[in-house]
């Protein structure tokens, strides 16, 4: 075994005399693996930060609208929206939408013109006449128009999953993003949350 050890994450050191054993080594790796798993995490805590830590849906609306005037985009290279816990008395479809805008994307999942078109229909139907689900929206900004992902909860053949969609728009620029609309086109929402979280440069 090493005789000596370092100061810091206490790694072997070995002296001439030393018996050199594979034990060491691992030992070693385990330590230098689990300390730049740390510094990684540290390093996305450090450029995540919250634009807007909530908001709610006001209940039986159709439409929420989050605006994105108060805060420096330039200094983010990705938007994300989380929704969660939406709630509605009957299925509906949630429609999403930048600056007000329809009918401007492109959609890789069926070729559609609307940005997300989420159905609740027999998505997590937790009781009769009780709809709930969520997803994610993602916004790159460090593109010279605007693409992203969304997530949501979709049914397949046999089984329930979180299917994500490659989505962008040629008419939208980072420069002149200033909402992100959210709206129901048929039931009203009874209830929800939004996070909205900026990732730093």
């Amino acid at each position: 075994m090493p005789s000596n050890f370092t100061e810091n994450y206490q790694l072997s050191q070995w002296s001439k005399g030393d018996r050199v054993k594979m034990e060491d080594f691992n030992a070693d790796n385990a330590k230098l693996d689990a300390a730049v798993k740390e510094a990684d995490q540290r390093l996305d805590a450090a450029r995540r930060t919250d634009l807007l830590a909530v908001h709610q849906w006001t209940p039986g609306a159709k439409r929420l609208d989050i605006s994105l005037t108060p805060f420096d985009l330039s200094r983010y290279v990705e938007l994300e929206v989380r929704f969660s816990r939406l709630s509605a008395s009957a299925s509906l479809y949630l429609t999403i939408d930048l600056n007000g805008k329809t009918g401007c994307y492109q959609n890789e999942h069926n070729g559609s013109t609307l940005l997300s078109h989420v159905s609740s229909a027999s998505l997590n139907q937790i009781s009769s006449g009780l709809y709930t689900f969520g997803g994610a929206l993602s916004i790159k900004l460090d593109c010279h128009y605007i693409v992203g992902l969304i997530s949501y909860p979709s049914i397949g053949s046999s089984s329930c999953y979180f299917a994500t969609t490659r989505w962008g728009t040629k008419s939208i620029t980072p420069e002149t993003l200033s909402s992100i609309n959210f709206y129901s086109s048929s039931n009203p929402i009874n209830s929800g949350t939004f996070y909205l979280i900026g990732y730093k440069y």
